[in-house]
């Protein structure tokens, strides 16, 4: 599990992360997530129904829903809402020297190289919206770690096919 400094859990998240651990022996565990805007205000992020999918199932249900289905659903590519097998967590780290996109190219390599994931719907995630962080700051753009992360992608996506 990964948690931002400045974001939060339920006080029983991981207890109940670990009980679907037990319960489903999935691979990747993914939970719901709540963003706290500007306004303090929480919202709600949706992405999947309840429930245990195959390798078959997430082919057909998940791969065109990691980026965004056609009624603007999506999975969501951070890591923070996800539960990951360490050993798949391990081979799908992007070795580079990156601050934005690492954790999206990361996780939708998880997907791709897992067998099973739970869907828990519980909310256990706080997102804080922090307008100063890097994710959210105008920067000029680094078309080099680009590469490295999209030569990342293409390359566990040819591994998996």
């Amino acid at each position: 599990m990964f948690v931002d400094s400045d974001d939060y859990m339920e006080i029983n998240a991981v207890e109940k992360v670990v009980n679907a651990i037990n319960d489903t022996s999935a691979d990747i565990i993914c939970f719901g997530m709540s963003i706290i805007n500007k306004q303090r205000k929480i919202i709600k992020y949706d992405f999947h129904e309840n429930g245990l999918l195959n390798k078959n199932e997430i082919e057909k249900q998940i791969y065109s829903f990691l980026i965004c289905d056609v009624k603007g659903k999506r999975l969501g590519t951070s890591l923070c809402n996800k539960a990951i097998k360490a050993n798949i967590a391990k081979s799908n780290i992007v070795d580079v020297n990156t601050i934005i996109g690492e954790d999206s190219v990361c996780s939708i390599a998880c997907v791709y190289n897992a067998n099973s994931i739970y869907f828990l719907n519980e909310y256990l995630y706080y997102y804080r919206y922090n307008s100063s962080s890097t994710s959210h700051t105008r920067k000029p753009f680094n078309l080099n770690n680009s590469k490295t992360l999209l030569n990342f992608l293409i390359n566990q996506y040819l591994a998996v096919i």
